[in-house]
């Protein structure tokens, strides 16, 4: 079983990274380590709408989930998007209270999206939004991904 050290990074991007290993490797056991009770829900939901049992183990400085194709994956049927995707940004934090989380929760809500099957059609940035677009931005590296 291959293992995937995420203890270090914090959400989204052990979700981010365990999406990566189990689209290159489709029906293969994984074993990720994370490093925090939100990594652990969050890996262990996504895996178990693609799919996967997940048995979690806790471990020194954090958790294993032990993720292993599910023995009759559930087959989900979606209707097709219609029509372009605009993710409309208004603002340079996400939410309201703590700007420093909300700066993060933004940036990483970017990553993510970058990291979709359907990227957005457009990004529309207005008002202190579209500090998130310039060069100085800690975010432009994620909306340069994103479009």
């Amino acid at each position: 079983m291959k293992i995937l050290d995420c203890r270090r990074h914090r959400c989204p991007q052990p979700v981010v990274e365990t999406r990566k290993r189990l689209l290159a490797e489709a029906g293969e056991p994984l074993r990720v380590l994370v490093g925090d009770d939100t990594a652990r829900e969050n890996v262990s939901r996504f895996a178990g709408s693609q799919g996967y049992d997940v048995q979690t183990t806790t471990i020194e400085d954090g958790f294993s989930l032990e993720l292993s194709p599910a023995a009759a994956p559930e087959q989900k049927v979606t209707a097709p998007a219609r029509g372009e995707t605009v993710v409309f940004i208004s603002g340079e934090v996400m939410g309201s209270g703590n700007d420093e989380l909300g700066r993060i929760l933004l940036k990483n809500f970017l990553f993510t999206l970058a990291e979709t099957d359907s990227r957005p059609d457009t990004l529309l940035f207005v008002n202190a939004g579209v500090k998130l677009a310039c060069e100085e931005s800690e975010a432009i590296e994620a909306v340069s991904y994103t479009h």
